[in-house]
């Protein structure tokens, strides 16, 4: 799939946003390459929809973007216990 970068929204993860939107709507094989252009060019392919749909863009402490993998299981919030 093929798809222009202007038509996305000015979130700071916009293709993997729209990976999401994707499997929301189960429109789309999950296994099928993603690929964004600007213009032209090419800017970035995604192995597959779904891979893409698990991903997300965080700056480190030093300002720099990363790509990471959501954490599909939360880590559960310790209470404090009174006595």
């Amino acid at each position: 799939m093929k798809i222009q970068i202007k038509a996305l929204s000015n979130s700071i993860n916009p293709i993997f946003d729209y990976c999401r939107k994707l499997m929301e709507e189960g429109v789309v094989d999950p296994k099928e390459p993603l690929e964004a252009y600007r213009g032209e060019v090419m800017c970035i392919k995604i192995r597959s929809i779904e891979e893409g749909s698990l991903m997300y863009i965080k700056d480190t402490k030093e300002g720099t973007p990363t790509v990471r993998a959501i954490n599909p299981v939360e880590k559960p919030v310790r209470k404090s216990l009174k006595v």
